[in-house]
């Protein structure tokens, strides 16, 4: 619309952005017009099938023609758009934590921890039932764990992240906090561990030496370097390198 700007919509799928503007959602479309295709922005209540609570909207096929000009009754409420855009921001953080090494299951405990994080800077005072939708976006999330990518056509989960940063201010920071206690919580499991002796290979001589001269370079000095493992016991183990 002519002096009117319309907002991004993700689409759950992550296939594509539609379009919010005044309650509405449209996509770019051709539709048959007078008899001939005619290429605009069409009302795209069909590609929303979610309710005001997060769930499924059942036997939902509704098409719908409409241009924003002609303004259609097919409503959809801020609480909608915001958990489109909170759906987006959990999978690219959960793919960014476990690029990263953490959640690499992306289990259910996994995503509502995420969710939770991030919940405040979407939607703070909005309620959903959230274990449904787990439920109902299940199959996305087993997806995700193969692909080890928000959606299917993602590029790289990284450009994702800075991305989703520049969308929505505060987003890396939560992300970036999030990783930093589970970095300092894993490491504080390790803290009994049991210390493995390393034996002096051609390898390890080449990981010191490339420390060593990584600490020289910043000016700094090499004190040593710590590997931590889980043996196929579950036991946990540290694996110590020093100059």
């Amino acid at each position: 619309m002519r002096g009117r700007e319309f907002l991004q919509f993700p689409h759950f799928s992550g296939r594509k952005n539609l379009l919010y503007l005044d309650g509405h959602v449209y996509e770019n479309r051709v539709e048959i017009v007078a008899g001939k295709p005619c290429e605009g922005v069409y009302c795209a209540i069909g590609q929303v099938h979610v309710t005001d609570s997060g769930l499924r909207e059942k036997g939902c096929k509704r098409k719908c023609s409409m241009t924003p000009e002609q303004l259609c009754d097919h409503s959809v409420s801020l609480k909608i758009y915001a958990l489109h855009h909170l759906f987006r921001a959990v999978k690219i953080g959960l793919c960014y934590l476990k690029r990263k090494g953490f959640f690499v299951g992306m289990t259910k405990p996994n995503f509502m921890a995420v969710l939770k994080e991030l919940k405040c800077l979407y939607c703070q005072n909005n309620q959903y039932n959230f274990e449904e939708f787990y439920r109902e976006r299940e199959n996305t999330i087993r997806g995700m764990r193969k692909s080890n990518k928000p959606w299917a056509k993602s590029k790289s989960v990284d450009e994702e992240f800075f991305q989703e940063g520049e969308r929505v201010p505060g987003f890396m920071e939560v992300m970036l906090n999030m990783e930093k206690k589970l970095r300092s919580a894993r490491k504080a499991e390790f803290v009994e561990a049991r210390v493995l002796v390393c034996d002096e290979t051609p390898c390890v001589a080449a990981i010191r030496g490339h420390l060593i001269d990584q600490a020289l370079s910043t000016e700094c000095e090499f004190m040593f370097m710590e590997i931590l493992m889980v043996d196929l016991n579950g036991d946990k183990v540290k694996i110590r390198i020093e100059p």
